[in-house]
């Protein structure tokens, strides 16, 4: 289901981004007591419109004459969407700044650079078509009492849904063909694999490892098996006699491939394994407005809003 099959407008999916309040303190314990803390950087909010967040952080960067990973964040954000985030800067220190459809507001100063592990979750206001859901009242009490399964979301696979397609040809070692997909969906041309970022060839193989967790899951599910994490399978995955890890070298041996074939020496990268939340519990409350339906959440980091709508809207 696409985001914008459900969303009339930006404005009507809006995020806020939650980060370890760490960053927000005025004060920390050192070795020599409780001291203000060094100002290292400056804490900003970034609000964006219709934008990715890469894409916000290269106009951010441009605009300031400095380099794009320079800037910290600690997530990325919907594009079709009004979404807030927080980052940090180095050696800049303005009130606000207005770029259109990015905009800056400083909060203060922090000690650390935010990163990827920064992000806590993430709070909604999404706005749907009343007929969109056909009870609301009974389907937002069953996601609140039996929660939802946490799928990856549309977001991890690209807007040809193919990113774990290439991921998938990474793994097994299919690099002409990974690279062609690659050319395609980027309108660009990389003679070579490895001219490719590292970082790039590595969100590929992720959404690659979301994929079969979300098979897994699926599976999980029409076979009403009772979990409560699944594992991601990685590089140093061990998988075990259970019925979900069963269920997993079952999906692998489909695939064609095994664990150890997420270290990839040919491109010196590698893609670790862990386990993730099965089923996710999130209380959703809910105003009534006109011809439409206001709903209002909060996620922990890595699970998606539009799971939660998808939910909501097959709810019978």
């Amino acid at each position: 289901m696409r985001t914008k099959s459900l969303i009339e407008k930006p404005e009507h999916f809006v995020v806020h981004e939650i980060i370890d309040d760490k960053f927000t303190r005025l004060f920390s314990r050192t070795s020599k007591g409780v001291q203000k803390i060094e100002k290292k950087y400056t804490l900003y909010i970034m609000k964006k419109t219709s934008t990715t967040t890469q894409a916000a952080l290269a106009t951010v960067a441009k605009y300031l004459d400095t380099s794009r990973d320079s800037i910290g964040y600690a997530g990325l954000k919907d594009k079709f969407a009004v979404t807030t985030q927080h980052i940090t800067l180095k050696d800049a220190d303005f009130e606000e700044l207005d770029l259109g459809n990015v905009q800056l507001f400083k909060l203060g100063y922090t000690d650390k650079q935010i990163s990827v592990g920064s992000l806590k979750g993430n709070h909604f206001v999404i706005t749907l078509r009343r007929t969109r859901v056909k009870d609301p009242g009974s389907a937002v009490r069953k996601i609140s009492q039996k929660g939802f399964p946490n799928f990856f979301g549309e977001q991890r696979f690209g807007n040809r849904c193919n990113n774990h397609i290439i991921g998938g040809l990474l793994v097994k070692r299919s690099f002409t063909e990974a690279l062609k997909l690659i050319n395609e969906n980027e309108k660009s041309k990389f003679k070579k694999i490895d001219e490719v970022e590292k970082r790039r060839l590595k969100f590929f193989i992720h959404a690659y490892q979301s994929w079969i967790f979300n098979t897994a899951l699926d599976e999980c599910i029409k076979k009403k098996l009772a979990v409560k994490n699944l594992r991601i399978v990685g590089c140093n995955t061990v998988l075990h006699n259970s019925a979900a890890d069963k269920l997993l070298s079952e999906i692998l041996a489909k695939q064609g491939v095994k664990p150890p074939d997420f270290m990839i020496r040919e491109l010196k990268l590698s893609c670790s394994g862990t386990q993730r939340a099965a089923f996710v519990k999130t209380e959703i409350t809910f105003n009534i407005i006109d011809d439409y339906i206001q709903l209002y959440f909060t996620l922990p980091k890595g699970s998606y809003a539009t799971v939660v709508l998808a939910q909501l809207i097959k709810s019978p």
